[in-house]
């Protein structure tokens, strides 16, 4: 009888953390595309703002959790990780290469023209707005969307994150082609943080994969 009361009480309470927390999510998405931007500064503390401080004050202050592992900023299963990392950059590698040959990517997609022509402005492009960019995207749609939605949906929960981001995407006042890459990588990133427990390594191989990709970008246009 203990049990089933215990058991009941622990299932509304994790029910109304995944609706609040399905709310602060709506939330904060439409923060965001209500915030009027009007250069590249700007929209970079926006995306941090709602992104990722919104989200950790949530966690911090209405939920009361701790912030980096309820983010899966953690080491995680290793192995699983390493495994599900490599799948997935074969796999949306080989979508990539088939949206190069099929489609207009080439010519739709836009890398800086300093960028293609200089190696030293590729890394800090890499490193810089490619890194920045996947760093806030790991964090809001797989650190805080996936894990905090995974244990009512559970393995939904890599769907509901991937259609929230393109959902995200196609309201973007920027050209899709654009991003492609991270459309295409986005599901895998989904897999890599449930099977790992950690946002580290999808993270990490999202950043890799970009970081090839946009080599081989700059390779073909030249």
């Amino acid at each position: 009888m203990c049990y089933y009361i215990v058991s009941k009480y622990y299932s509304n309470m994790k029910t109304k953390e995944f609706i609040i927390t399905s709310i602060f999510i709506v939330f904060c998405l439409f923060l965001y595309w209500l915030f009027p931007v009007q250069d590249n500064f700007q929209k970079v503390v926006t995306l941090l703002v709602f992104f990722v401080f919104l989200p950790i004050f949530f966690l911090k202050i209405i939920l009361k959790k701790p912030i980096l592992t309820s983010l899966g900023i953690r080491k995680g299963d290793f192995n699983q990780g390493i495994k599900w990392s490599i799948f997935s950059l074969a796999a949306s590698g080989a979508l990539l290469w088939l949206l190069v040959v099929y489609t207009n990517f080439l010519k739709e997609y836009y890398l800086p023209r300093d960028v293609a022509a200089d190696f030293w402005s590729f890394l800090f492009f890499e490193l810089g707005m490619v890194l920045f960019l996947v760093f806030v995207y790991e964090v809001f749609f797989r650190g805080f969307v996936f894990f905090r939605l995974e244990s009512k949906l559970g393995y939904w929960a890599i769907a509901v994150q991937f259609a929230i981001f393109l959902v995200f995407v196609l309201t973007a006042n920027s050209s899709i082609w654009l991003f492609a890459p991270y459309l295409v990588f986005a599901p895998f990133a989904g897999i890599i943080a449930c099977k790992s427990r950690s946002i580290l390594y999808s993270g990490l191989s999202q950043m890799l994969l970009f970081i090839i990709f946009d080599a081989n970008i700059v390779r073909l246009i030249k």
